[in-house]
């Protein structure tokens, strides 16, 4: 019995749980409209780099454990709301450089 405890105590204290935070670690990428994304994850961090037409807009935004993601950012055509769970995002449209729906790779 004290064998079994022992072992359930070891499982549980090493597994995590399905959208443990880290699966989303790395550098992600993609477009929407005429965007260029990249998307650089670390834990509950990221970087985002936006990129259209020779300009790149650089944004800290949180990472949800889940992969969600909810921010501002500002560029060129005013403020954008990034919405979305990774690894599709929403990148709203205006301006010359459009936007839309994107799936960003890893």
């Amino acid at each position: 019995m004290r064998v079994m405890w022992i072992a359930l105590i070891g499982i549980l204290g090493f597994s995590s749980p399905p959208f443990a935070q880290g699966n989303f670690d790395g550098t992600w990428s993609g477009s929407a409209g005429q965007w260029g994304i990249k998307l650089t994850v670390a834990g509950a961090k990221g970087r985002m780099t936006l990129s259209c037409g020779g300009n790149d807009f650089l944004a800290d935004i949180p990472v949800s454990a889940e992969g969600a993601i909810d921010s501002y950012v500002t560029t060129g055509a005013g403020r954008r709301q990034i919405t979305g769970k990774l690894p599709a995002l929403n990148i709203p449209p205006g301006g010359s450089c459009g936007g839309g729906a994107t799936t960003l790779t890893k």
